[in-house]
């Protein structure tokens, strides 16, 4: 039996690793001609998530993850919302991005009623789903949760846990 397809497979390498916000990381990523660029703090961990756009929310997802972790609908319903790509972690060290395009390709090509299989990870009730990290907007606390819904996930601070932009 062969592994099966991990986030950290389908993750852009190419981004920006930034020490700096605003406008001159805004400028840094400018002259890189690169898509994204995380901001990490001392410990080297994501504070921001930067496009071309502007700042993002960060949330990361695990590297060694399924890729089917993100057809579980919290992930969907992040990048609905304007989330442009997931922050893929490995070994504590940000690894890459996954983009909300790439998510999106993959969710057309192997969702179950476009490829007519479910699959054994769909078979047995519920999958174990791996936790997400996300910072909260309103306090910038880093939290880890099993599965985010908007306007009632609690942040580890009391109050409801919010991804939005700066």
């Amino acid at each position: 039996m062969t592994d099966p397809d991990r986030v950290g497979d389908y993750a852009d390498t190419s981004f920006l690793r930034l020490r700096v916000a605003g406008a001159e990381g805004a400028a840094e990523l400018a002259r890189s001609g690169l898509a994204f660029g995380v901001l990490t703090d001392h410990d080297d961990l994501p504070v921001l998530l930067l496009t071309r756009d502007g700042p993002a929310p960060v949330v990361t997802i695990d590297a060694d993850d399924p890729i089917y972790r993100i057809m579980v609908g919290d992930v969907a319903s992040l990048v609905t919302r304007g989330v442009p790509g997931l922050v893929v972690m490995r070994d504590s060290r940000v690894d890459g991005i996954l983009t909300a395009d790439t998510i999106g390709d993959f969710l057309v090509q192997h969702g179950p009623v476009r490829s007519g299989m479910f699959g054994d990870h769909q078979l047995h009730g519920d999958p174990p789903v791996s936790p997400l990290t996300i910072i909260c907007s309103t306090c910038r606390t880093r939290n880890t949760v099993t599965y985010f819904v908007a306007g009632q996930t609690m942040c580890s601070r009391g109050h409801v846990l919010t991804v939005a932009w700066d």
